[in-house]
């Protein structure tokens, strides 16, 4: 699969990810590419965010792998309880 595959199917999904978080009403409604690069950008700088934090608590636990409970302290450290 080349690697504009794997993208154009990253932005199908993240547009129905939207489409789907919207009221019943607006379910059909367009969403530009802009608005899609800008959320995908959001969800990188969130994952990164989280990923460094969880690290972090793993390198605290004396630990070389992320696992789920490092993930959740992450969440809790960075106020998504």
């Amino acid at each position: 699969m080349s690697n504009d595959v794997g993208e154009r199917n990253c932005v199908v999904t993240l547009k129905k990810s939207i489409l789907r978080t919207l009221p019943q009403p607006c379910a059909y409604t367009h969403v530009e590419v802009d608005v899609l690069d800008i959320v995908n950008t959001c969800c990188v700088e969130f994952v990164k965010i989280v990923t460094t934090e969880a690290m972090d608590v793993a390198q605290g636990d004396r630990k070389k792998r992320i696992v789920g409970k490092h993930l959740d302290q992450a969440l809790t450290v960075r106020g998504c309880d």
